[in-house]
């Protein structure tokens, strides 16, 4: 993720990120505890529905009010996405747009692919790059008017 987050731009390492980056703001999109199997437990789709309605979205409207969304993995994608109306749109499809996806007010999103072993599989490393330095351009360059 760092290597990622570097790419996009963002200069950040694990020991000062917190210092360095008051404006950023890391979540989940299941903010509630599994019961069951711990961290490598499985989720259910409903999970991601009910987190992204009850939490996830007020979180971003209400409270954070962030420029640009950057979603991991298509659960996530796909689950705050529908929350604003977007269905139907392959995720690899909704990963190589060239513009973010606006979602509510100044609020754009990013769906990328998550940068962990499953995520690297169904999209190589090499290609998960492109997409961050997709959202460099779109961070460095004024911001456009998004669908």
């Amino acid at each position: 993720m760092v290597q990622l987050l570097n790419i996009a731009g963002v200069d950040i390492d694990e020991c000062t990120a917190r210092n360095r980056h008051e404006d950023l703001f890391f979540t989940n999109a299941i903010l509630c505890m599994k019961t069951k199997g711990g961290l490598a437990g499985k989720v259910r789709g409903s999970w991601f529905r009910n987190c992204v309605s009850t939490f996830l979205k007020p979180l971003i409207e209400d409270i954070i009010q962030p420029k640009v969304v950057i979603t991991l993995g298509e659960k996530a994608t796909r689950s705050l996405l529908r929350e604003y109306g977007h269905k139907g749109i392959k995720f690899r499809a909704l990963v190589e747009r060239e513009s973010p996806i606006k979602v509510s007010g100044n609020t754009v999103v990013f769906p990328v692919f998550h940068c962990g072993s499953l995520g690297r599989r169904n999209r190589p490393f090499e290609q998960q790059k492109l997409d961050w330095l997709r959202i460099k351009g779109y961070l460095e360059g004024p911001y456009e008017e998004s669908i």
